[in-house]
């Protein structure tokens, strides 16, 4: 798993990503959707320190890339935590 931490406050203000985050989707390098989950709490959505968890198949230890996308406003959630975490109990 690797957290991505961005501010999600600010896109949403500016009008590029959605209220709820529904929009965001990470992708590998090669192209492929990778599972995420947003963190809930203070640093979920519309906050400007938002935690996102993928879940990637490996990381060099170089470092990898992965792209981050939103802005769709017809997209709906993606989230799976449940493919992201071995245990994922949302409470």
């Amino acid at each position: 798993q690797v957290k991505i931490t961005f501010d999600s406050a600010a896109l949403i203000s500016a009008g590029k990503m959605q209220s709820d985050c529904d929009d965001i989707r990470v992708t590998g390098r090669n192209g492929q959707v990778l599972p995420y989950v947003l963190d809930i709490g203070p640093s979920g959505c519309n906050q400007s320190a938002t935690n996102v968890w993928v879940k990637a198949s490996s990381i060099p230890a170089s470092g990898g890339t992965v792209y981050f996308y939103y802005g769709n406003p017809a997209a709906t959630s993606a989230e799976n935590g449940n493919a992201v975490f071995l245990e994922y109990d949302l409470k």
